[in-house]
């Protein structure tokens, strides 16, 4: 999982360790869009449809992926309804249970820090080109 290759492999075995795991069967909601989000959701094993509301903007979620990464650092609300599409094992990281492995890990805190950034530094390059095309097209 991408989220978490910047935590210590100590911090890592305490969040394992710490972390609470949920078996779901097919069918059954995992969380629902508007919810406010504990923490994050990491797929262990099986299938989770990932949908908005939309009837057609459906997108899935397997083994190794984390959904709501950042309800592991800040409060949010879940965008999307997840539900297994077959049985399903995740692991939820809580925002409390992260944030105390961070203070006894301050390396893992500094780069997660920095991943953190580096991503937004990104994102705000991103949304700088789409606000220039938009222009481009505004003036066309």
């Amino acid at each position: 999982m991408p989220a978490l290759r910047n935590f210590e492999p100590d911090a890592l075995r305490l969040l394992a360790f710490a972390a609470t795991h949920a078996t779901f069967q097919p069918g059954a909601v995992l969380f629902e869009a508007g919810e406010m989000a504990q923490g994050a959701v990491a797929v262990l094993s099986g299938r989770v449809i990932l949908a908005d509301g939309g009837p057609d903007i459906r997108t899935e979620a397997g083994p190794g992926d984390l959904l709501d990464e950042m309800a592991m650092y800040v409060d949010t609300e879940r965008t999307v309804r997840a539900e297994a599409a077959e049985t399903v094992t995740v692991m939820v990281l809580t925002r409390d249970m992260v944030r105390r492995v961070l203070v006894e890990f301050p390396a893992s805190a500094a780069a997660v820090r920095d991943a953190l950034s580096d991503r937004l530094d990104r994102l705000s390059g991103e949304i700088g080109q789409i606000g220039q095309r938009l222009a481009r097209l505004d003036g066309e």
